[in-house]
């Protein structure tokens, strides 16, 4: 997935907004953040001079929000895979626990706030 691919998925699925565009023509990145704070939530990276696979090797993504189902969902009708539905988990006190991926496979966990 590019970086427009990219800024869309999350925006979407997880009401980010972009709050800077990086200008480092070696590795353009798009910084997101939540609409109403300040500070990067998630920076999406590209190098287009290096060939690097985009396969969410090892990486889980973790994400407070107040409707983890809803998150969930809109990761599923965005063209994401869902390995866990968003309810109650023991390990949280209880807390809702969600899990999807992205459409390069990273990992994105949502609990409830």
């Amino acid at each position: 997935m590019g970086l427009s691919a990219g800024r869309f998925f999350c925006s979407l699925s997880l009401a980010f907004a972009a709050t800077l565009a990086g200008a480092e023509p070696r590795a353009p990145e798009i910084v997101l953040g939540w609409p109403d704070s300040t500070g990067a939530v998630l920076v999406l990276m590209h190098w287009p001079d290096q060939p690097r696979p985009y396969e969410g090797n090892d990486v889980k993504l973790v994400f407070y929000v107040d409707e983890p189902a809803e998150v969930i969902e809109r990761i599923r009708e965005r063209g994401g895979r869902i390995d866990r539905e968003a309810t109650p988990h023991d390990a949280v006190n209880g807390a809702i626990v969600g899990l999807g991926r992205d459409p390069d496979n990273y990992v994105v966990e949502v609990l409830e706030r």
